[in-house]
């Protein structure tokens, strides 16, 4: 059987730049002819034969690579046996100088769609080692004018980059503004996920008679929808996708948008690894995985040992040898994914604390196989190790910003490093005063508040405090007052919650008490979407089909938000609610003249939103 097999690379870098040829040799110890090979890149089968040449090579080319050397035994050929190489790490730059280390530099886009499109109001941020002021920018592999900032808002198409001098260049990121755009959703995509593409006109214009195809292969045609949704995912899946549809009744192509499933890598540990084998090691062998809830168990795996041949015998099977002493085995069981989507959370919820609170921030990551390290950075700098950071007594060289990396090392021999690093957390440690405003606090959580959401604000004292017959009020105007309630909630939340919020209270402090009151907290209340826009053609004929749009944007913080459609005529309900934003009629007569409108409600109808009326006179 074939044995050793192992992978030489030219150049014999691992390191090498956009450009350079690149030539992968796969050889084998041991094997009786004929012997195929196989390669593999991350996983994905993308050539056969012995030598890989990759020629001028591109980013692209970045990955892990395996060879699988596989012959035929036995006098039907029916014995089939394999051998899979050491992973090769190659990694491709674009260009000098030469980046070293591990890369976890980022580029978060909001949406977090890819492509970007101008229309969503793109933000662009950088999350990598090192200050903000040091982040370079590049567009279209140009240095941009918003060097030194971590993040900024859009306003050209094009493709971007962004460079921090401590964790490298981040991965390039489009934002087009063309008619019709195929996106998807920027995440790490895994078999089993269910993946939902969409097709885009431009500036939320109607698509009509949208198809879906996966490199020159139709594989949907939705009317009206234009969505495809592939779930379960399986790596038959990866590959070039395109959309085309009619905008205004002409058709459009979208660029084509790249979609990679992730499998688990093969030659990654655990392992069961069988020495000196002989005959009474035949038999079926399977793995099974548990997370504690629940268990997978692989497909039994047949394994025969043959004897060795005795070159003298020729192929008289009396003449073999049944016990081989310098064979052996080694039986894999895959389950390894990447460390990704690392966060912070924060007990309590409040990014803004006082001197002597107990403060614990928890990292944590969306996927991962075990096992997985965390390393705490404080202002950019290492502080700590492990899951969790805890502060028993916070003090105001405690603020900052704190970010975790977590990382997870894969391979057989651990030799695939990964890290996820989340995204800053800022905290501020202030000292408590002796006396005035500095003695009540009101706090808010640190999150971003959209219309529709619950906050709850909390007026606080000194541990040693006591307060009472606590006053909410937003500018000049008192919106609660409660005996013994120290927190406000707002639910559901509009636009005019936004404003200044103080409180007041009777601060009680041993036998001395008096009134206090807290310094002003800004609230910002963000639209879920935007007001909607009725669009169509006011003066139909006859006889013709007529398609009203009802245009409304989501906001970019909440961009997959479930919303229904509503639309009016002459004030009149027509049809029912509906996630489609587009009433079809398809054949008009002088009877469906009138005023027509629509509305738009979020998921509960907490936030409802209502357009112009827009006069429609079939002709």
């Amino acid at each position: 059987p074939v044995a050793n097999a192992t992978i030489t690379p030219g150049p014999l870098s691992h390191q090498v730049h956009k450009a350079d040829p690149m030539t992968l040799h796969c050889s084998v110890q041991v094997g009786s002819a004929p012997v195929t090979f196989t390669w593999l890149h991350n996983g994905q089968e993308v050539a056969r034969g012995p030598v890989l040449e990759l020629g001028d090579v591109d980013v692209g080319h970045s990955g892990t690579y395996q060879c699988v050397a596989t012959n035929q035994l036995g006098q039907d050929g029916h014995h089939v046996f394999q051998a899979l190489s050491p992973e090769l790490a190659l990694e491709v730059t674009p260009g000098s100088p030469w980046v070293t280390g591990a890369q976890i530099t980022q580029l978060l886009v909001e949406p977090p769609w890819m492509p970007a499109v101008l229309w969503d109001r793109v933000t662009l941020t950088c999350q990598g080692l090192g200050t903000d002021s040091n982040t370079t920018w590049y567009k279209d592999g140009q240095r941009w004018e918003s060097n030194g900032l971590k993040h900024f808002t859009v306003k050209e198409s094009g493709t971007y980059q962004c460079d921090r001098p401590g964790s490298g260049c981040s991965p390039t990121m489009r934002v087009l503004n063309d008619w019709v755009v195929l996106q998807v959703p920027a995440r790490l995509l895994l078999e089993g996920d269910t993946l939902t593409l969409r097709c885009r006109g431009w500036r939320n214009r109607s698509v009509t008679r949208v198809q879906f195809y996966h490199g020159d292969e139709e594989v949907s045609r939705s009317l009206p929808g234009t969505e495809l949704s592939l779930s379960p995912l399986q790596l038959h899946h990866s590959g070039d996708y395109h959309c085309r549809g009619r905008v205004y009744y002409v058709q459009h192509y979208s660029a084509p948008v790249t979609v990679t499933v992730h499998g688990a890598p093969l030659g990654t540990s655990p392992h069961l690894e069988l020495r000196h084998i002989g005959d009474n090691d035949s038999g079926h062998y399977h793995c099974r995985v548990s997370n504690g809830d629940s268990v997978a168990e692989s497909v039994p795996l047949n394994v025969t040992v043959l004897g060795e041949q005795d070159p003298r015998a020729g192929f008289d099977p009396a003449h073999s040898i049944p016990h081989p002493t310098f064979t052996g085995a080694s039986l894999i069981c895959v389950l390894t994914v990447p460390v990704a989507n690392a966060t912070i959370t924060s007990s309590p919820l409040s990014h803004q604390v006082h001197t002597g609170d107990n403060v614990t921030l928890r990292c944590s990551v969306q996927v991962d196989s075990a096992p997985v390290t965390f390393t705490w950075l404080h202002d950019g700098k290492e502080v700590a190790r492990g899951p969790v950071l805890e502060f028993g007594d916070i003090g105001v060289g405690h603020s900052g910003t704190y970010q975790c990396v977590a990382t997870n090392q894969l391979g057989q021999y651990g030799h695939r490093v990964f890290r996820a690093l989340s995204p800053e957390l800022a905290l501020e440690v202030t000292s408590w005063g002796h006396g005035g405003s500095d003695q009540l606090v009101l706090q808010v959580p640190p999150l971003m508040l959209l219309e529709g959401d619950t906050v709850t604000l909390r007026c606080r004292v000194m541990q040693d405090m006591s307060v009472t017959g606590v006053r909410f009020y937003c500018g000049d105007k008192e919106v609660s007052r409660s005996s013994t309630r120290t927190e406000l909630s707002l639910s559901p939340l509009h636009l005019n919650h936004s404003g200044q919020y103080r409180c007041q209270g009777l601060v009680s402090s041993g036998v001395s008490q008096g009134w206090q009151e807290s310094a002003p907290v800004a609230v910002t209340v963000h639209e879920l979407f935007t007001v909607p826009v009725l669009e169509g053609p006011p003066e139909p004929i006859e006889g013709s089909p007529l398609n009203l749009s009802c245009l409304s944007t989501p906001s970019p913080l909440r961009p997959t938000a479930p919303l229904l459609h509503l639309f009016y005529k002459d004030g009149q309900l027509v049809g029912s609610p509906q996630g489609s934003p587009q009433l079809l009629v398809p054949s008009v007569g002088v009877s469906h003249s009138g005023n027509y409108s629509c509305q738009v409600l979020s998921k509960g109808g907490n936030v409802r939103k209502s357009s112009a009326q827009l006069r429609v006179t079939v002709h």
